[in-house]
């Protein structure tokens, strides 16, 4: 969603609305995103008020990495949850889940008092962390943070490195603690995700039959929310890594150019 469909938090915008509408006509559609299905809601508001039902029921929403699952019911006039499962649910087959979830919150509150303490420059919110049923967002200005402080925060982070330094951190914490099968991701442009292993985006492909899929995503790279299913489908050259919405409407478009001369 974040960095591919809209601008980070902002609502999708007509051209996307567009895109997605002509793709409609090719395939079926899904928007994973580690966000929850309320953040996902919001952003695609302007999208559902004016797709026709015969496109949102082509459209399926993977909130949390696609532990849940959400698709649009006709009858109601709204997307329904089809599928879920939870992050403490996996803590439960480590040990003591409300033990090991009151440490990790312990550890994240820490790291972020260590980051306001080391970077003065270094602006927040509020909502730090927020629990996602299948992952942990961990939000250094805050999930509160307006178009601003975000923006102030990609500046802040691209200069010290702020969230790989916390996120190496982290990393040893959770060795250290028995928590080696929880894993992390740079997420968006300001939070770490953490989930349990193996529940990083590629979980989303659980759910889809077709192994005729094409994933457009913005953080491609190692340490990226994105990187294990790009690399997954780039082994069948079907993943793109897009700079910004403005570049997934161009290499969307291009996709569809392509397959209108394959037809």
């Amino acid at each position: 969603m974040d960095g591919t469909l809209t601008e980070p938090r902002k609502q999708i915008r007509e051209d996307m609305i567009s895109l997605l509408s002509t793709m409609s006509n090719f395939a079926d559609l899904g928007i994973v995103s580690g966000s929850p299905i309320e953040y996902i809601q919001e952003q695609m508001m302007p999208a559902f008020e004016v797709m026709t039902e015969e496109v949102l029921q082509k459209l399926t929403l993977f909130p949390c990495n696609g532990t849940q699952v959400y698709t649009y019911d006709a009858s109601k006039k709204c997307y329904c949850l089809k599928h879920r499962t939870t992050f403490k649910d996996f803590l439960n087959t480590v040990g003591d889940s409300s033990v090991l979830y009151t440490h990790l919150i312990m550890n994240l509150l820490d790291l972020q008092s260590y980051a306001l303490k080391k970077y003065s420059d270094l602006k927040v919110s509020g909502h730090f962390i927020s629990f996602r049923d299948s992952i942990l967002n961990w939000s250094i200005p805050g999930r509160q943070a307006d178009s601003e402080l975000r923006q102030n925060f990609v500046s802040v982070d691209s200069k010290h490195g702020i969230r790989s330094h916390l996120n190496e951190v982290l990393r040893v914490r959770l060795d250290a603690f028995g928590l080696s099968r929880l894993e992390t991701a740079l997420g968006g442009s300001t939070s770490i995700d953490i989930f349990p292993e193996g529940w990083d985006k590629t979980h989303v492909l659980n759910h889809i039959a077709s192994e005729d899929v094409y994933f457009f995503g913005d953080r491609c790279q190692p340490g990226g929310n994105d990187y294990h299913l790009y690399k997954k489908l780039s082994l069948k050259k079907r993943s793109y890594e897009v700079a910004g919405p403005a570049d997934m409407i161009i290499k969307g478009m291009n996709l569809l150019s392509r397959i209108n001369l394959d037809e």
